[in-house]
């Protein structure tokens, strides 16, 4: 739908970006499961979670600061999928570095459940770009 009417305008999806690394080295790491959909990696949420959110910071994620300072603004929508917190991790592992943890590739459960937050969204995006963005929302934040 194109609208000359800017209050309708304003409120279309105009752009829908993955970030990521490319490249088969980093195919499989944490830091691409923004890279595979609408946006990006989280390391405050667990692996299989998803949340769909406008504007916010940029939480040192190198990808959305570009962004930002690209568009002047961080009020746009975006799709974390969670991926972990090195703090999370038991024993020794909890010391691991961030930006060491995000080029990891994820252990086989982990990289299980994120595939099922990512075909949940998949399957939740056509409502999304409908404008039913409260419907999306709950299917996207349900359980997982």
């Amino acid at each position: 739908m194109i609208a000359i009417n800017n209050d309708v305008y304003s409120h279309m999806i105009r752009l829908i970006v993955g970030l990521g690394n490319p490249g088969a080295k980093h195919e499989s790491d944490r830091h691409n499961a923004g890279f595979w959909f609408i946006d990006h990696d989280e390391l405050d949420l667990k692996p299989g979670s998803a949340r769909l959110k406008q504007g916010g910071g940029n939480g040192g994620h190198n990808g959305l600061k570009d962004i930002q300072a690209h568009l002047s603004s961080s009020q746009f929508w975006r799709l974390r999928f969670g991926i972990g917190h090195p703090r999370d991790l038991p024993g020794d592992h909890s010391k691991i570095d961030v930006a060491d943890f995000v080029l990891m590739r994820p252990k086989s459960a982990e990289q299980s459940k994120i595939d099922q937050a990512i075909d949940k969204a998949l399957k939740t995006l056509p409502v999304f770009i409908r404008g039913d963005i409260q419907h999306a929302m709950q299917v996207i934040h349900g359980p997982e």
